[in-house]
């Protein structure tokens, strides 16, 4: 365990593993990660893993389109592999909400995003199975998709390994230190290591590291579940992804005849603790999933089929 750090990484899930690649490409060496878990251990590799450019942020739409070139030339930018396959990707949105889609694809398209509004009919052609009785219009953008978070994490980290940055898996910081008004370094269950900086990704650990030394980040936890579907004969080439505002569900293919399923917060329920959780679905969710799944765009969806890896996730 080095007990000197230039940088120390709190969170090897997606987000640390590409700050310790990016800092040591930019010559930063004695960077150090460090995870109580390990690599990908916490709420990485249950992500959705959705490559898409639709936020009504503008500075999140910005860093989601800043980082579309590196899912399509992962090989060439990173080495090794992300998984990203190009799928295509859909937002839909109720009647009522059909101007504000439109706002928010002039913003995507004023800071360089491939992205337009479709109509129902536009919608159908291009996804033959999907329900469209209920839409007027839909984003879509063409060159979006998702990847693998296994994958693209651990392609960053041995990259970020092979620049000079260290991985200590099994590591758990236990609070952060000060001296003079600023962070001097942490403390581990492995003893303290000191750096001039440290960088907190530690997902829905965070605020407890924070509020170490005053600092208070108001993040509420939520438990997000997503089950597997396996596809019917109607969809055997997959589809797009698709993201439905109006009914609040999300999916995407997983891999040659599963489809991911999310809802996210889906019934109402106390702030878990993010190290004891209920990590399986609740009964009631795997037949609501498909429904709305269903009910949102892909009708065969709704035809009967086989559920497997179910999960739940923060």
């Amino acid at each position: 365990m080095p007990q000197t750090a230039e940088a120390i990484i709190i969170g090897a899930g997606v987000m640390g593993a590409s700050l310790a690649f990016h800092l040591t490409r930019a010559g930063m060496h004695n960077v150090l990660v460090v995870d109580k878990k390990g690599l990908c251990g916490g709420m990485t590799a249950k992500s959705g893993a959705l490559v898409r450019m639709h936020y009504t942020n503008e500075s999140e739409a910005r860093m989601a389109f800043a980082s579309l070139r590196y899912f399509q030339y992962w090989h060439d930018l990173i080495g090794g592999a992300c998984g990203f396959t190009r799928t295509g990707f859909i937002m839909t949105v109720s009647p009522a909400n059909t101007e504000r889609l439109r706002h928010n694809v002039a913003m995507l398209q004023g800071i360089g995003v491939h992205t337009q509004v479709i109509t129902a009919q536009e919608l159908r052609e291009l996804q033959p199975s999907c329900q469209v009785g209920d839409l007027v219009v839909a984003a879509y953008e063409p060159e979006s998709g998702y990847a693998d978070p296994r994958a693209t994490t651990t392609a960053f980290m041995q990259q970020a390994q092979a620049q000079g940055a260290t991985l200590q898996e099994g590591v758990m910081v236990t609070s952060l230190r000060t001296a003079g008004g600023r962070v001097v370094g942490v403390d581990t269950n492995a003893g303290p290591i000191d750096a001039p900086i440290v960088v907190v990704m530690a997902g829905p650990w965070s605020d407890q590291l924070l509020k170490t030394v005053g600092i208070t980040f108001p993040i509420t936890t939520q438990r997000a579940q997503i089950a597997f579907y396996q596809r019917p004969a109607a969809l055997a080439q997959g589809h797009m992804v698709f993201i439905d505002g109006a009914i609040g569900t999300y999916f995407r293919p997983h891999g040659p005849d599963l489809t991911l399923v999310g809802v996210g917060q889906w019934q109402h329920e106390a702030p878990p603790d993010p190290d004891a959780y209920n990590e399986a679905n609740d009964p009631d969710y795997i037949p609501a999933a498909r429904a709305k799944a269903g009910a949102a765009s892909l009708s065969a969806a709704r035809e009967k089929g086989r559920d497997r890896a179910l999960k739940s996730q923060l």
